[in-house]
């Protein structure tokens, strides 16, 4: 991978991970940190591809040095709306799970 490449996949999640470890306020163990990179990464590339694609109507996503920056400020703006939304979603929804079983005489 070419630093073009890094610089605009994965340094805009990389950030995000950084701005959700201090709203959270929590410290993120290792295994935590690389999931969280790892969806960061996914959500945001995936949303940026879109975006290039479908909006600004490009062929080819070739990370030159006049689409890197541009595609690394918009997966930033992306990556930390993700982010803060993750957060947001974290704090507001709430999943409740009960197991019951049936017992069964035969």
């Amino acid at each position: 991978m070419l630093f073009n490449e890094i610089m605009g996949l994965i340094l805009p999640s990389l950030i995000a991970l950084l701005l959700y470890s201090k709203v959270s306020k929590r410290p993120l163990s290792f295994l935590e940190a690389v999931c969280m990179l790892a969806l960061f990464t996914l959500v945001t590339n995936c949303i940026g591809y879109l975006v290039a694609i479908y909006v600004f109507h490009l062929q080819s996503l070739v990370f030159t040095l006049f689409f890197t920056p541009k595609y690394s400020l918009m997966a930033t703006c992306i990556a930390i709306l993700t982010a803060l939304i993750y957060r947001l979603i974290e704090l507001n929804v709430e999943v409740r799970v009960k197991v019951e079983s049936k017992d069964h005489d035969d």
